[in-house]
């Protein structure tokens, strides 16, 4: 679905997105290394906003970018 024509809005959208996903994944795997992490005040409401808006920010992202960024490499290695 292109839902952005812009492509300034689609950069903010992945920052946005970038960002929530790296601090859902801090929580994550601090929670899975001692999960007296979840017993904190509010921890474990985080982590769904967090996840929410990850999945949220994905539908906003289109999938031509990706598929551009594919055609600009120039060696794939099989193996990845």
């Amino acid at each position: 679905m292109e839902i952005f024509v812009s492509p300034l809005t689609a950069v903010f959208a992945r920052f946005i997105t970038f960002m929530a996903a790296s601090v859902l994944a801090a929580f994550v795997i601090l929670s899975v290394w001692d999960e007296d992490v979840l017993n904190v005040e509010h921890v474990l409401t985080i982590i769904t906003v967090l996840g929410g808006i990850v999945a949220a920010g994905k539908v906003f992202i289109p999938g031509k970018i990706f598929r551009t960024d594919l055609l600009k490499l120039k060696y794939f290695n099989i193996f990845f």
